[in-house]
């Protein structure tokens, strides 16, 4: 009878020892899963701040970059005028 309470007793201790086991390989999968880095997030975090830059500047220089503009815009429409209304002026 000793070596049946034994067996059952060594038995359950194997089952205890490996329900230990699985929850800690379970756990060790959650920690891996969820907390490790993700390669796209860095890239773009960069996209956003370098947007965000392009924005400030945008703003920052908003008069100088619509003037600039304008002034290539007439440019260009006057060199088109010029050009289909026949004057040598228009094209050099």
């Amino acid at each position: 009878m000793a070596t049946v309470v034994t067996a059952v007793t060594n038995k359950m201790n194997g089952l205890f020892i490996q329900a230990k086991i699985k929850k800690r390989q379970m756990k060790d999968r959650f920690a891996w899963k969820f907390l490790q880095k993700h390669e796209g997030i860095d890239g773009i975090i960069v996209a956003l701040i370098l947007i965000v830059i392009a924005v400030g500047i945008g703003i920052f220089f908003r008069n100088t970059i619509m003037d600039v503009l304008s002034s290539a815009l007439n440019t260009v429409q006057s060199k088109i005028s010029a050009l289909f209304s026949g004057t040598s002026g228009g094209v050099s």
